[in-house]
């Protein structure tokens, strides 16, 4: 069965699954995505079977921009309906006055290889603090089941 859920519990080793599937490998995915989930306002969870396959998130920039960042999908998924539902999600409490940004992976991402690594010292990020991220304490505020369509 497939379910949309958002801010929801999640757990981040789930997640950093879902993006080395995706093609993220990094040493450091789990402390980066612990950051990423603190910082995020919203973020919304596709599972098939109990298996996280589509994930995105947003941040607001100010009260009139709002940014969407790694909404990512499974390759084995229709990436473009699972994107949608996920981007659907996040952006249904939009008001009208909003500026929205998305970024996504894409196939033109692979188009150009891969990106240079930076220096692992200027980009070391510690650890989140443990009472840093929420999810798994929040109450869901939103499910829908149903298949991708």
């Amino acid at each position: 069965m497939f379910e949309v859920e958002k801010n929801g519990s999640l757990e981040v080793d789930q997640l950093a699954e879902l993006f080395a599937r995706c093609g993220w490998a990094d040493e450091e995915a789990r402390v980066k995505l612990e950051w990423a989930l603190a910082s995020s306002v919203d973020w919304v969870v596709c599972r098939y079977e109990g298996e996280v396959v589509g994930f995105g998130r947003s941040c607001r920039l100010g009260p009139l921009e709002r940014v969407l960042f790694d909404v990512v999908v499974d390759p084995r998924f229709d990436a473009v309906r699972v994107k949608a539902e996920i981007l659907r999600w996040l952006t249904q409490d939009v008001n009208s006055f909003e500026q929205v940004s998305v970024f996504t992976n894409s196939a033109q991402d692979v188009a150009f290889g891969p990106r240079p690594e930076p220096p692992s010292a200027f980009f070391r990020i510690p650890p989140a603090p443990v009472d840093a991220y929420l999810g798994a304490k929040q109450k869901h505020s939103g499910r829908s089941q149903g298949g991708p369509e």
